[in-house]
């Protein structure tokens, strides 16, 4: 998740995620794979560190390889093509067990 949790966007997205789920739908959360440089970044670490204090259950997560030596980034923050399929790949994966999970 990559949202200005400083901002006060975590109680409308809290919301819509509450809405969603009344009306039958599963919710999960991702953080996109950032190039190194960044994802250790002050910025990076703090909103995801936000992201998962409001949202803290695991199971809501997807949990994303970023650590792969073959990801690319066109400038840090956006996957090249390539890396996209693959990170989409690892997104399916999950959902295609995601009936199984509670």
């Amino acid at each position: 998740v990559c949202l200005p949790f400083d901002l006060g966007l975590h109680s409308t997205l809290r919301r819509l995620v509450e809405q969603a789920e009344a009306r039958g739908s599963r919710v999960y959360f991702y953080s996109l794979p950032l190039s190194a440089a960044l994802q250790d970044s002050v910025t990076a670490t703090a909103t995801a560190a936000a992201a998962h204090a409001k949202f803290s259950d695991d199971r809501r997560w997807i949990h994303l390889d970023g650590t792969k030596p073959d990801l690319r980034w066109a400038d840090g923050f956006h996957l090249d093509e390539r890396s996209a399929i693959i990170i989409a790949r690892q997104i399916d994966g999950f959902l295609a067990g995601a009936s199984e999970r509670p």
